[in-house]
């Protein structure tokens, strides 16, 4: 896509938004399978979970994009707050589902397709593909002239 001379940002959204739809709506029509079709049931979560792979040409590479020196840092942080919401989720899909019930078994999949669907949102809006200025590393010119301005100001005279 790149070769085609779409940038770096709108390849990672193109990637990163069509994961998080993708994902959306075959989770949402996972809730409206029963218990008499568990074919479908797996198909449909199957396809889903299958989308997020998109994301490895969305955010999974994006850190690289951003800020190559820092990929790694920044892969750790991000990767540490994804965690909890698979730690905290369990305990809220079994709140929400007590009777085992299929409308309780909706709730649980419209409430995930809406926080893939804000975080695409969110991404689409916000995300950036271009090397961030805070991530820039000084031209060897720059740290040149900032040695011997610093030589110059320490030499007496």
């Amino acid at each position: 896509m790149r070769s085609h001379g779409w940038s770096t940002t709108t390849v990672r959204k193109i990637f990163q938004c069509s994961a998080m739809l993708i994902s959306s709506i075959f989770l949402i029509a996972t809730g409206y399978m029963d218990c008499t079709q568990p074919g479908a049931a797996v198909a449909l979560l199957t396809i889903g979970v299958a989308a997020q792979s998109l994301t490895y040409g969305g955010f999974i590479v994006n850190h690289v994009d951003i800020a190559p020196k820092y990929a790694g840092i920044l892969l750790g942080i991000t990767n540490t707050f994804a965690t909890v919401p698979g730690i905290v989720a369990p305990y809220v899909v079994g709140a929400i589902t007590k009777d085992r019930t299929q409308e309780q078994w909706q709730i649980v999949f419209y409430l995930t397709a809406g926080i893939l669907m804000f975080g695409g949102i969110f991404y689409f809006f916000f995300g950036s593909g271009e090397l961030q200025d805070w991530a820039r590393e000084q031209d060897t010119e720059d740290e040149e002239s900032s040695v011997e301005m610093k030589e110059r100001m320490m030499s007496p005279g």
